[in-house]
């Protein structure tokens, strides 16, 4: 009897080789962490976007609207911010205005607008004849002006009297002497008091008392401009020493008012 035929051996299938789990994901600067659970992807605190140059922190709603050619570093913002952007959940603090004014548009609520911006406030100015100011208008009348000028070297405000064509002399003061026949430094009386020193023209020449605290001095002789020495019986009073400038320190007339 012939025996059956046998049937082939199946192949076996071969096993898989399985794939490596993802350990990690590859980025740029703009994200944090490798995607792990103990360290998630998040976006950098400090990110860069191309064309618009942001860096630092900046949180979802804070900023609304869109930031052209503006760069924010840190709590600055420079460049252009256009007059839809408004900033939200921190208030805007300690807002500059640099050597740009501002320009087509508002601040929020409108409280304060480019329009009133625009409106220059200066005060009233005296300049002389080459456009040097002179000093800040501070009183007008009898023909003349009252102004007011800064001596850094004094740190005093020193008050003067003018027209359009020259200072005013003003004689009607004295100054004082420790000696009996004017000789030594010359003072004037004055109190503590005054946020300002007056000035006395006399032949071309400013004198006056800078702003310095007073000294009591015993004096017992005077003289008045143009005048006279004159002795005294000697008495106490509180002074400060006579300074002098020239009036073409000041400025050189005619004089003019401008805003």
């Amino acid at each position: 009897m012939a025996s059956a035929a046998r049937s082939p051996k199946p192949t076996p299938t071969p096993t898989p080789t399985p794939t490596p789990a993802l350990t990690q994901v590859t980025h740029d600067s703009t994200l944090s962490g490798n995607g792990t659970a103990a360290s998630p992807l998040g976006v950098s605190s400090s990110f860069t976007i191309a064309g618009a140059n942001v860096t630092g922190n900046i949180a979802a709603g804070q900023i609304n609207g869109t930031l052209t050619n503006a760069t924010i570093s840190g709590n600055n913002v420079s460049g252009t911010v256009p007059d839809s952007t408004t900033f939200s959940g921190h208030a805007v603090e300690q807002f500059l205005l640099t050597t740009s004014p501002l320009s087509g548009g508002q601040i929020t609520n409108g409280s304060i607008t480019s329009a009133k911006l625009a409106l220059e406030v200066k005060p009233l100015r005296i300049l002389d004849s080459v456009g040097n100011e002179v000093g800040v208008l501070v009183g007008a009348g009898g023909g003349g002006f009252s102004i007011l000028r800064y001596l850094a070297s004094d740190n005093t405000w020193l008050r003067l009297d003018l027209n359009a064509t020259d200072f005013f002399e003003n004689i009607n003061n004295a100054m004082f002497y420790e000696s009996s026949d004017c000789s030594g430094t010359a003072y004037f009386t004055r109190g503590a008091e005054g946020f300002y020193a007056e000035g006395y023209v006399f032949q071309g020449v400013v004198y006056y008392g800078a702003q310095v605290a007073p000294t009591q001095k015993t004096l017992q002789s005077a003289i008045q401009f143009g005048g006279q020495c004159q002795g005294f019986a000697p008495f106490t009073d509180p002074v400060v020493p006579v300074s002098t400038r020239s009036t073409s320190s000041f400025g050189t007339p005619p004089f003019q008012l401008v805003r």
